[in-house]
């Protein structure tokens, strides 16, 4: 038997020189970013996936300093906050623009759009130091004014870009490109069910296509006689044409049929029934996106098929899909506090950021009057002292000397059992196999 392993892979990310602009190409047509975000925004469930990781990323915005002003446009470090995790939820990635003072001092940050940015060549010892950004890398001249092709080149930032600046007046500022992977372009976080993203669009365009194209007439009336010219003819395609999309519908088409034709004068058409004919198809692309961005159900709103989710269980998912996003949180606000300790009058810190609160319940305040129970803690730090019931995660913590890691299988596993997934006997046996809990702990968890 033969094994074909000589196939070729389909790669994603081509990186080529091009020495017109002086660019590594993002993609083979150096337009991968571009692509994917169409891809992206034709699919229903990818537009919603990357909503809510986005959302997820910003959370509760920054802990410290949100709505300190930054730059000329007055926007606040949560409004460039906001920005950035659009870019990061699709690309993995985010670029800003940073200005700074003769002594190196940062005086102003701005967001430029991911896909507006591509590498510099590398230097002779490999290392690449700039990169260029134009806003129409796909050479579209109907997005520019004066149908020019405007490429900006900007050295990279680094936080020990701290050295003065000779002609600061010229200086238009640094470009900080961060990838996870350093001077590597990355994949954008849905490309592993690109082909699942696109299915997903395509089906749409299916079916307004065979809507919009579809005969829906049902009813022939045939009349007598011949076509006599090349016009009659024209006129009859132009009528046919007249009789497809939706507004059509039930129409009837009268045609000519030979002399002494004594067949029924009337015929009925079936209309097409294409209704079910992508339904597993696009069932399969739903299920292997939401996969990839590892979001439940309960958090993008998609209901079971029998019934609704409670509101314990949106819950438990929410706050596992925090833990999930808890380290590309921490890195973007890294990103920003590297950049802040070197501000122009004095570093700052932006403390992190917050989780993503759940739904509107976290504002409302609790009527004084409400008993607490056993297992809810006051909150201190509340004029009022309101009751607030412990998190999913506090509770974890409780019972058990968990690190980060086993808090979100543990969340992991609560969640699954909590939406149907698993019975609580297989959450118990989870809980006691994988993270070594005792039967009494894991039965205690999964009851809280």
């Amino acid at each position: 038997m033969s094994l074909a392993l000589n196939k070729t892979l389909i790669k994603r990310i081509s990186v080529q020189v091009d020495y017109r602009d002086d660019i590594s190409c993002y993609g083979i047509d150096n337009l991968y970013p571009q692509r994917v975000e169409e891809i992206a925004f034709r699919s229903p469930i990818a537009t919603r996936c990357l909503a809510t990781l986005s959302d997820f990323l910003e959370g509760g915005g920054f802990i410290d300093n949100g709505d300190f002003v930054v730059n000329r446009e007055r926007q606040t470090l949560n409004d460039l906050l906001r920005e950035v995790t659009l870019d990061d939820a699709k690309f993995a990635g985010f670029a800003l623009h940073i200005n700074v003072d003769e002594i190196g001092g940062v005086t102003e940050i701005a967001r430029v759009k991911f896909k507006d940015v591509r590498y510099g060549l590398p230097n002779r010892f490999g290392r690449i130091e700039d990169v260029k950004v134009n806003v129409n890398w796909e050479e579209d001249y109907n997005k520019s004014t004066y149908h020019s092709r405007d490429i900006f080149p900007f050295p990279l930032w680094s936080k020990r870009d701290t050295y003065e600046i000779e002609d600061i007046e010229e200086f238009s500022g640094y470009i900080l490109y961060w990838t996870p992977e350093k001077n590597m372009y990355p994949k954008c976080t849905f490309d592993s069910s690109l082909d699942s993203v696109q299915t997903n669009g395509e089906i749409q365009v299916f079916e307004i296509g065979s809507l919009q194209n579809s005969f829906l007439g049902t009813t022939i009336f045939k009349q007598q006689g011949e076509i006599e010219s090349e016009d009659d003819e024209q006129i009859l395609v132009n009528e046919l044409a007249q009789l497809t999309g939706a507004e059509n519908a039930g129409s009837v088409m009268v045609v000519n049929v030979p002399e002494g034709f004594d067949g029924d004068i009337l015929e009925q058409i079936p209309a097409n029934n294409n209704d079910r004919l992508f339904e597993l198809t696009n069932k399969t692309s739903e299920n292997r996106v939401v996969y990839t961005f590892a979001v439940p159900k309960a958090v993008l709103g998609i209901e079971p098929e029998s019934g609704m989710f409670n509101v314990e269980q949106e819950e438990t998912a929410h706050n596992s899909y925090n833990t999930r996003t808890r380290k590309r949180r921490a890195s973007i606000a890294k990103v920003f506090d590297d950049i802040l300790g070197n501000w122009h009058t004095g570093a700052m810190s932006i403390g992190g950021i917050k989780e993503q609160p759940f739904g509107v319940l976290a504002d409302v305040e609790v009527e004084e009057d409400v008993e607490v129970e056993e297992g809810e803690e006051i909150k201190e730090d509340t004029p009022d002292g309101d009751k607030v019931k412990p998190s999913v995660e506090e509770k974890i913590q409780k019972e058990t000397s968990f690190n980060g890691a086993q808090i979100t299988s543990a969340l992991d596993i609560m969640s699954r059992v909590s939406l149907g997934e698993l019975s609580k006997e297989q959450g118990v046996e989870s809980l006691m196999e994988f993270l070594r809990l005792s039967e009494e702990t894991a039965i205690k968890l999964l009851t809280k």
